[in-house]
């Protein structure tokens, strides 16, 4: 089965290598130095089970690897629209296109670019970045994939990229409504990304603190009544859920799966460490792909008020000390971005 990488960072990096190590023909997108570390050395792979080396395909040009069996699609959420438009030389008429992606409207925008029929949903659950130029890092014991066609049915297309990751020992399952499994991610990762991205804190200190503990859950809540108001129904104790889930993460954890690649395949990081060097937020899609939700489901805007009332700098400590520097200072240049 010959599969594309579009974004070839840590996330499409890391399965795309481990597809490619279990015989599947794969070609990835990328750009600049990682390009060219890949084209001289392959794509290197550093995980906590192995580290192995594959030598692929690789290019900035999507008709050099031509059209493939199925796509994975690993942007972040703010580059969809630019990387959907490379999709055209790597589809085949029955090419599907997964996403692996955070938020839950990058399936639109893909569709609209290429046509729904070929679109498949999908969420991963893992820690991985660009180390170096080439290298891709993998941590962790998480390494899970759900996906599926957006009508739930089982076709062939599907069952066969299954069969391939599963070959490669990813652990993956089909899901027969992949909106319920998007908009679970998508609770969790509003609250994880966004609050440890607007205080500066790892999970387990922001979960100390009783306001911010308190905060965590409500984000939670509210997209969860989002989620219903868009016809689709998440668990009644979700709250309790992605609440426990995050205390089970562990001291001065950072979320997984924030972060993907660029378009190219861009290094990632954390939300706070990305804000420090002034890399864009994938947690501002989030927000933005949140809020589009309340106006189209007629729920009105998500609440910011307490946000807005209680900047990060303003926090109550209890012995903690937020950072506050000229990336998260509403006097800042990053305010324009966050006012679009």
């Amino acid at each position: 089965m010959k599969i594309g990488v579009v974004g070839a960072g840590g996330v499409g990096g890391y399965y795309g290598a481990r597809l490619a190590s279990a015989g599947a023909e794969v070609g990835l997108i990328a750009r600049g130095d990682h390009l060219a570390a890949i084209r001289e050395h392959g794509l290197r792979v550093r995980a906590d089970d192995a580290d192995f080396v594959v030598h692929v395909a690789a290019s900035d040009d999507p008709a050099k690897i031509g059209p493939c069996d199925a796509v994975i699609f690993s942007v972040k959420s703010y580059d969809t629209d630019q990387a959907a438009a490379l999709l055209g030389p790597l589809l085949k008429p029955e090419t599907g296109v997964l996403s692996l992606q955070n938020g839950v409207d990058n399936e639109e925008k893909i569709a609209a670019r290429i046509g729904p029929e070929r679109v498949l949903g999908g969420v991963s659950f893992i820690l991985a970045h660009i180390a170096e130029p080439g290298v891709v890092e993998q941590v962790g014991s998480a390494r899970r994939v759900i996906f599926g066609e957006l009508d739930g049915s089982r076709s062939e297309r599907v069952t066969r990229l299954l069969a391939e990751f599963r070959k490669a020992e990813i652990d993956t399952d089909l899901a027969d409504d992949i909106r319920v499994v998007l908009w679970d991610k998508f609770a969790y990762l509003c609250a994880l990304a966004g609050l440890t991205a607007v205080t500066r804190l790892p999970i387990d200190k922001l979960l100390a603190v009783p306001e911010t503990r308190k905060l965590f859950r409500e984000v939670v809540r509210e997209v969860s009544l989002v989620a219903s108001a868009e016809g689709v129904e998440l668990v009644d104790d979700i709250v309790d859920q992605k609440t426990a889930f995050a205390e089970n993460l562990g001291p001065d954890s950072t979320p997984p799966s924030i972060t993907t690649s660029s378009p190219g395949g861009g290094s990632s990081s954390t939300p706070s460490t990305e804000s420090s060097r002034g890399v864009p937020l994938a947690t501002g899609s989030l927000s933005r792909s949140a809020r589009r939700s309340t106006r189209s489901s007629g729920r009105g805007n998500l609440r910011k008020g307490r946000l807005a009332r209680r900047p990060p700098w303003r926090l109550p400590s209890r012995g903690l000390q937020p950072r506050a520097d000229a990336n998260c200072r509403p006097d800042s240049g990053s305010r324009r971005g966050g006012r679009r």
